[in-house]
């Protein structure tokens, strides 16, 4: 709907003396209309000659010599509405109508003539659309579901790399959501260069991202193998570290406790066995876990281990690997660096199981293969 602006001019004319005379103005010899914008959202302004002041005193009586200041206390209002005035075109027509005070132009008798006038809209700048989405870029952090999101400008042209963006949506992310982005930019610099912005807003949806893993079906079999090497030199590395307390924490057989380091052939050690591999996925609406993110693996080992006084057992250990993500180009990377020996130690996998992984069960979705 196209808006109706009033603009007003208040010019003062103070008059201490009558005058007999009697002066008909046409206002329009003082008044034009200046278009400005860009074509189809042009707008409309009325311009006042500097003439338009002396012509009024002129016509209320004042001749050259009088003096200035005996002119006091006359309010000369003059109201000019214009229709329509926003969301012009060139070509488009307009209407002025002029409103006087003429009952304070009466004790003058000064009267208007011609109080309406249409002109055509001319001069508006030729608009040129502009897609202030085109050189933004959504870039993606992190892993499904908890992508962070951040709107960034790689634009190079002038005007459109001083656009800035804002997104409601920018963490905790998933394939699938939709983020909305918001632009802000100087209107003036637009009008300008004759930029007809068409949108301030757009909704996008995430589609190709690093996402958690979800399953172990989803990994393929030669990251199996690398987990299960970087998760067997990691055990092997505690081994050779502090054998003689894990076998003895497992099995409460005291004859392994034994420095190793003094006497390496104290404890016999076999190489350890991976016996099954469980995948830790988050469930939805859980929060990103500190330790294991998104999802992590965990490698349940058996090694026979053969004590100073020839005592043997066979012990479960339990390594844990976070950070488990599918790449957007089908690879799976694995925080290896931050792989870890679980605490807890056993006879038996139920038991490691019970202890190291079991209390994930209310955050974590677990599913589980044989290796053997």
């Amino acid at each position: 709907m196209k808006q109706l602006i009033t603009a007003t001019i208040i010019l003062c004319v103070v008059v201490l003396l009558t005058s007999c005379g009697s002066k008909s103005i046409d206002i329009f010899q003082y008044i034009d209309v200046e278009f400005s914008g860009i074509d189809t959202q042009g707008q409309a302004y009325v311009k006042y000659s500097d003439e338009l002041e002396n012509a009024l005193i002129t016509a209320a009586g004042y001749k050259d010599g009088d003096d200035p200041f005996q002119y006091l206390g006359v309010l000369l209002l003059i109201d000019a509405e214009i229709s329509p005035n926003a969301g012009l075109t060139n070509g488009d027509k307009v209407t002025v109508k002029m409103k006087s005070n003429q009952k304070a132009f009466d004790t003058y008798k000064i009267k208007f003539t011609n109080m309406e006038k249409t002109f055509e809209v001319s001069g508006l700048i030729e608009a040129e659309s502009i897609d202030l989405f085109s050189d933004m870029e959504l870039v993606l952090e992190g892993a499904s579901p908890f992508l962070r999101v951040t709107a960034k400008n790689r634009s190079q042209d002038e005007f459109l790399k001083t656009v800035q963006y804002t997104n409601d949506n920018n963490q905790n992310v998933a394939i699938g959501d939709t983020v909305t982005v918001k632009v802000s930019y100087s209107e003036a610099a637009a009008t300008q260069r004759g930029y007809l912005v068409e949108t301030t807003e757009k909704e996008f949806t995430i589609g190709n991202a690093d996402e958690y893993v979800q399953k172990l079906a989803d990994i393929d079999a030669s990251t199996i193998s690398r987990v299960l090497k970087e998760a067997t030199d990691k055990m092997e590395a505690e081994f050779n570290r502090n054998a003689s307390t894990i076998f003895y924490r497992a099995s409460g057989n005291s004859s392994f406790v034994f420095n190793r380091l003094i006497n390496p052939n104290a404890i016999e050690i076999g190489t350890p066995y991976p016996m099954a591999i469980y995948l830790l996925s988050l469930k939805s609406g859980e929060r990103l876990d500190p330790n294991l993110k998104g999802s992590a693996v965990f490698v349940v080992f058996k090694t026979h281990g053969v004590s100073r006084n020839g005592s043997e057992a066979e012990i479960y250990t339990v390594v844990a690997i976070p950070n488990v993500i599918k790449n957007t180009d089908g690879t799976i990377t694995v925080s290896y660096a931050d792989s870890w020996l679980c605490n807890h130690y056993g006879l038996d996998e139920d038991t490691v199981y019970e202890r190291n992984i079991k209390p994930f069960e209310s955050k974590f979705n677990i599913d589980r293969i044989d290796i053997a």
